[in-house]
């Protein structure tokens, strides 16, 4: 190709448009080879005729060049991507399913890299997303990406993003973030507060999580995400249909404006009932098929994943007279601290949050370590003595206390229940790295063979470590959740959440290290909190009442995706809580509150599961 009909196709190509609906990009830097067109729609609208010059000859350079890049926008939509290459790139990190490898290639191939991808709940979608993701980076096809997803699930798809496929991406909670940035991870509400910093630019991909968040089309974020201007778009949500078939509607008009015409329209054709509850009998076929063109779908029942059990065990452990001592203690210092912070703004409770966001998270920070073990709380609290010199006089004493729990009951218990299941090999999470090596210790000491997992290991260090795991050279590995990252060890099958973690994601993340694909037993996961500490009333009424440990990452991720992005987390609600209640009888009533609310958010993501079943399968 001459320099002159690349210059020509530089500046005439990129023209085509239909009311934004194509996007066409050159991508080749080599001006030998053919440009590389991607348009995101059927058809197109020639608005420069160029067609009709080349028919005429009324061009300057030669016509059937010209009429090769069309050739090659032509040949794009019946898809060039036939294989996936990212799979040798992820050996070690991922070994995806077949049906996730199935769903990523035929977006990449058949959808032009604009889908829904609406697999039932706990299947990997987020994995599917990541597939398409990479291979399109290693092919150079895309540079900037933005994924929209409910602030609960911001730094979940982060950390997926780096563990899984070693992609790094900024998010807007970060303290540094920067809207210049080309990868960006920003929950649905930010996106709509400042939908001017997106809208400079056109974004080569757009991912939205949780995507039957937009079905409103009247609401600011399904207007903010309508509004970007994007090549590739992936709208990720296991219930496309909520209770209306208008959801369908929308979510297939954000991809394709007009596909199913116009909202008028589609009522008539579709509707059986003046709600839209019910499809026409004799047109549910017909609808399936037109949304075909743009979803993918896996039922569980065609994923082919063959699970083992997974048997829950809680151990309430009594704790001494002096460590009840130092609960109290402490909880009523971060009491004191945080209301000490209030007064000065004259808040209270979630208004006051606002301004004390920091501190918020330091306490958390803090109960953590107190649940954890002495050492824990102890390298905590000369921590917060350092950057708070003016506390010394109320931290002094705790320290001192801290100092006299002799044996904790906690490392007690689980020695005594790991000896019960002898030969067996465990996985033990920590929360702090103190209390990892403290309970390293103890095990080694009552001849139990274990090593700590942790971040300080070179690479060499940790493989030779999960080597004589597997050997059996190994026992226990312990482990905090950060170090543990990446880490599959089918080889076990016992799983102790030492420390329990508010967040419920993080636990399925821990199971999910041994109750995974490749393990042979049924897994066993053993909970160790102290009897009538905050750690006590979590596990009563987020992992038994409302029976999380049970539910898929999916089925969780539905669940957190309900909480609006100016309201506490998970952890902020039960920290907020510990600090308002005055009394044991306060906290139980707020449990109950919390149980009631997580409770209806799962029976509603349940009647969203159903409803889209009813219709698309």
């Amino acid at each position: 190709m001459n320099t002159g009909l690349a210059e020509y196709m530089q500046d005439a190509l990129p023209q085509f448009t239909n009311e934004k609906l194509i996007k066409i990009k050159q991508r080749c830097s080599d001006s030998r080879l053919l440009i590389d067109l991607v348009p995101v729609h059927e058809s197109f609208f020639d608005e420069y005729n160029i067609n009709q010059r080349i028919s005429e000859k009324d061009v300057n350079l030669d016509g059937e060049w010209l009429r090769l890049g069309f050739l090659a926008g032509e040949l794009m939509k019946s898809g060039k991507i036939d294989q996936l290459s990212t799979l040798d790139l992820l050996e070690g990190r991922l070994e995806p399913y077949p049906y996730q490898m199935k769903v990523a290639l035929n977006v990449l191939k058949d959808k032009s890299s604009n889908a829904l991808l609406a697999d039932e709940v706990g299947l990997g979608k987020t994995i599917e997303v990541g597939l398409i993701l990479k291979e399109h980076i290693i092919r150079g096809n895309i540079h900037s990406i933005l994924i929209i997803t409910p602030k609960a699930l911001v730094n979940q798809w982060k950390d997926e993003m780096y563990e899984k496929f070693g992609e790094e991406f900024v998010t807007t909670e970060d303290d540094d973030f920067d809207f210049d940035k080309n990868r960006i991870i920003t929950s649905l509400s930010k996106l709509a507060r400042n939908v001017e910093k997106f809208t400079t630019r056109q974004w080569d991909m757009v991912v939205v999580d949780e995507a039957h968040l937009l079905i409103n089309t009247s609401s600011k974020r399904r207007q903010a995400v309508a509004s970007i201007d994007r090549r590739y778009m992936l709208l990720s949500t296991a219930t496309p249909l909520c209770n209306r078939l208008t959801d369908i509607y929308s979510l297939v008009d954000l991809l394709y404006p007009g596909l199913l015409g116009t909202l008028k329209s589609f009522r008539k054709k579709y509707f059986e009932d003046k709600a839209g509850r019910v499809c026409k009998p004799e047109m549910k076929d017909e609808l399936k098929k037109v949304i075909s063109n743009v979803m993918v779908r896996t039922l569980r029942s065609e994923s082919g994943i063959p699970f083992t059990e997974r048997f829950i065990y809680s151990l309430r452990v009594e704790g001494s007279s002096i460590e009840k001592q130092l609960y109290d203690a402490v909880i009523n210092y971060m009491k004191k601290t945080y209301f000490n912070s209030l007064s000065g703004y004259g808040y209270s409770g979630q208004n006051g949050y606002k301004s004390n966001y920091f501190l918020m998270k330091e306490l958390i920070i803090l109960q953590q370590s107190l649940s954890s073990s002495p050492r824990a709380l102890i390298r905590s609290l000369e921590n917060r003595k350092l950057k708070n010199p003016g506390e010394s006089e109320l931290i002094d004493p705790i320290i001192e206390l801290a100092e006299q729990v002799g044996n904790y009951s906690k490392a007690e218990n689980l020695i005594k229940s790991l000896n019960n299941i002898p030969g067996e090999k465990a996985v033990i999470f920590t929360l702090r790295l103190e209390t990892a090596h403290m309970l390293c210790n103890s095990l080694n000491e009552n001849y139990m063979s274990a090593r700590v997992y942790e971040g300080r290991l070179t690479g060499h260090e940790r493989q030779a470590l999960i080597e004589d795991f597997r050997k059996g050279k190994i026992q226990y590995i312990v482990a905090t959740d950060s170090a543990a990252e990446g880490l599959n060890l089918q080889n076990a099958s016992i799983v102790v959440n030492y420390d329990l973690h508010w967040n419920p994601m993080k636990i399925e993340q821990r199971i999910g290290r041994v109750h995974r694909r490749g393990q042979e037993k049924d897994v066993t996961v053993f909970n160790l909190v102290m009897k009538d500490t905050i750690d006590d009333y979590v596990l009563k009424v987020l992992y038994e009442k409302i029976e999380l440990f049970k539910m898929t990452i999916g089925g969780i991720e539905a669940i957190l995706s309900e909480i609006k992005d100016g309201d506490f987390d998970i952890e902020e609600t039960i920290m907020d809580i510990l600090i308002r209640s005055t009394n044991k009888r306060d906290i139980e009533k707020e449990f109950e509150k919390l149980r009631e609310d997580l409770e209806y958010k799962k029976q509603q993501s349940m009647l969203r599961e159903e409803f889209s079943r009813l219709v698309l399968d």
